[in-house]
């Protein structure tokens, strides 16, 4: 029995910490909007779509090399995975936007014509302007 009552960096290495939700919920939300099923995903990354899921909900750590892979692949720096990405998590000072913008981005990204993406852009910040 280990002295102090400390805990092995084997049981602290089991439980998801805060940043590895945030990945996940990153991870799912890019994947979501990328138009990709977690079977795809893990198609692409040669794992299976259980082990994506495992990464998306926090229960399974994505590796350094594995976030790399990711990131890569959905084109996307590697820093955007620690980026505020729910409601839950932003100051009280930001909108709630929550599954708007989850949405939103989801659509945003079927447009495949630039001069249209431009075109919502704008539409978008001028709405945002007139807004206070």
């Amino acid at each position: 029995m280990k002295s102090g009552g400390r805990k092995s960096a084997r049981s602290l290495q089991k439980r998801a910490n805060v940043y590895d939700l945030q990945v996940g919920e990153r991870l799912s939300l890019l994947r979501r909007a990328r138009g990709l099923s977690q079977g795809d995903l893990g198609q692409q990354l040669g794992v299976t779509f259980q082990q994506v899921q495992k990464y998306e909900r926090g229960t399974n750590r994505v590796s350094a090399g594995r976030l790399y892979e990711i990131a890569l692949l959905l084109g996307v720096r590697i820093d955007y995975f620690f980026q505020q990405a729910s409601a839950t998590s932003r100051s009280a000072t930001e909108p709630a936007i929550g599954d708007s913008a989850d949405e939103l981005l989801a659509q945003f990204a079927k447009i495949k014509d630039e001069k249209v993406r431009a075109r919502v852009l704008q539409l978008i910040g001028a709405l945002a302007s007139g807004t206070k």
